[in-house]
């Protein structure tokens, strides 16, 4: 056993010592004072020794500690091994020393510059130094498996911030869940009609993207240029415009670090061709000639101006024979918001004898058709009304259109026609519905001219 050694420690007898160059004593030549150090070790404790080993060989090769001049200086260098460290009694009696094994703990340094010693029992020292260590230990080990644990979870997370283990067709079917539950304008679900386009529009996207890292600008930017070849733009910004609330929804619940298509520059949705109104001749040539089933959609849809979804969405519990209108509910108006709409009265009382017979949650107008447009048409060609002219083109949404150039034309005020029409500012209700009637421009300018003209 005598002649067994650790690094930094030799066997003396049935104990474990070490010597080593003390850092803060040093003889009057200026050369650091060897210590011989009795550990109070002993030999059958070798896991103990060769944690004290491991210790001191961190304290010796420490530059930052050797350079250390005063106990407050070493402290902030190396508080574990400042503190876990002990001293012998400076003593020339060897004897005593064998005899006692006395150790001081590090000296600490008075106001006036003297130096403080305080004298130890072996055992105590041991167990400062063991408590120490074992505390230093413990915290080492909670430091590795703390960063290990934040390594892992910082991998995780990253993958799962780009996206790569989140299929696309799987987040899309959440958010679709989210919205149909509370994912509209104050925590209301998603209306019938907004609900069916965010699925069509995501199950497109779905065909191009597998997973939710393949969302990038210059993705989406290249999908968009392909759709605007056979779309409007209006059309191409709403099923960006999907995706975008997908992506935005990510980011909300941490699944998106940052939002792939912010700054993505929009779509110009200005209409390649406009909307026109019909004239009164018109209005009433289709009246006649359409299918007469569909009659009563068209007088409901240009008496009151609601939208193809709105008027869809319906029942006989909407109708308000008392008030002599409609009712509307928030829950598939375009607003959000609830309201009434005005009907004139025989409008009122042949829906109301059409309905007599059903029940308030059956559909107001069933003739309704599902996609109206190509019906609509249709009736357009029987009535000889031209769908495109110089004022524009008439398609189904253009009976909105001229319902609310009816109420501009009949003088109502511009708070009466933006209330008419459900808008959020009059700017949208002047500058996209209202439209100019040539008639009138007409006779407005044949009055200025009986001004102007000459006798």
């Amino acid at each position: 056993m005598g002649k067994f050694t650790l690094p930094n420690l030799k066997l003396r007898g049935n104990r474990w010592v070490t010597w080593f160059k003390h850092p803060m004593l040093r003889l009057s030549n200026g050369e650091l004072k060897i210590i011989k150090l009795a550990t109070g070790l002993r030999a059958d404790e070798l896991s103990a020794a060769c944690a004290f080993s491991q210790a001191l060989q961190k304290f010796k090769i420490d530059k930052a500690w050797h350079t250390a001049t005063r106990y407050r200086d070493a402290v902030k260098v190396h508080e574990g091994a400042a503190r876990a460290f002990y001293s012998p009694l400076r003593r020339t009696d060897e004897t005593w020393w064998k005899k006692h094994h006395t150790y001081v703990n590090w000296p600490t340094e008075e106001p006036e510059g003297n130096w403080q010693e305080e004298a130890i029992e072996v055992e105590e020292g041991l167990r400062r130094a063991r408590e120490i260590e074992g505390e230093n230990i413990k915290l080492n080990l909670a430091l590795v498996e703390a960063e290990a644990t934040i390594t892992t979870l910082k991998k995780e997370l990253g993958h799962r911030l780009a996206g790569k283990d989140l299929a696309f067709a799987d987040t899309a079917d959440d958010y679709t869940k989210w919205g149909k539950s509370k994912g509209g304008k104050g925590g209301r679900p998603w209306s019938f009609h907004h609900a069916r386009k965010r699925n069509e529009h995501l199950d497109w996207w779905a065909k191009r993207f597998q997973t939710l890292d393949q969302i990038t600008m210059q993705a989406v930017e290249k999908a968009q240029q392909e759709l605007l070849t056979s779309k409007s733009g209006k059309t191409v910004a709403n099923i960006t415009e999907s995706l975008a609330g997908l992506c935005q929804w990510c980011v909300d619940r941490k699944i998106f670090l940052n939002h792939p298509l912010a700054g993505i520059r929009p779509v110009d949705i200005t209409p390649k061709e406009l909307r026109r109104s019909l004239a009164p001749a018109e209005i009433q040539a289709l009246l006649t000639k359409c299918k007469p089933s569909r009659r009563i959609v068209y007088q409901v849809a240009l008496t009151s101006g609601l939208r193809r979804s709105e008027l869809q969405a319906l029942t006989v519990a909407n109708l308000d024979t008392e008030r002599t209108g409609l009712a509307l509910d928030p829950s598939w108006t375009k607003n959000r918001k609830a309201g009434f709409q005005p009907l004139p009265f025989w409008l009122v009382a042949d829906l109301a004898e059409s309905a007599k017979n059903s029940l308030p949650t059956a559909p107001l107008l069933p003739t309704m058709p599902k996609d109206p447009f190509r019906p609509f048409l249709a009736d357009l060609d029987a009535a000889g009304i031209t769908k495109t002219t110089a004022e524009g083109v008439v398609d189904f949404h253009s009976l909105r259109v001229t319902f609310l150039t009816l109420v501009d034309g009949a003088g109502a005020s511009p708070k009466t026609a933006q209330a008419a029409g459900r808008h959020s500012t009059p700017d949208i209700t002047f500058r996209r519905y209202i439209k100019t009637v040539p008639e009138e421009l007409v006779r407005v300018v044949d009055a200025v001219g009986r001004i102007t003209r000459t006798a």
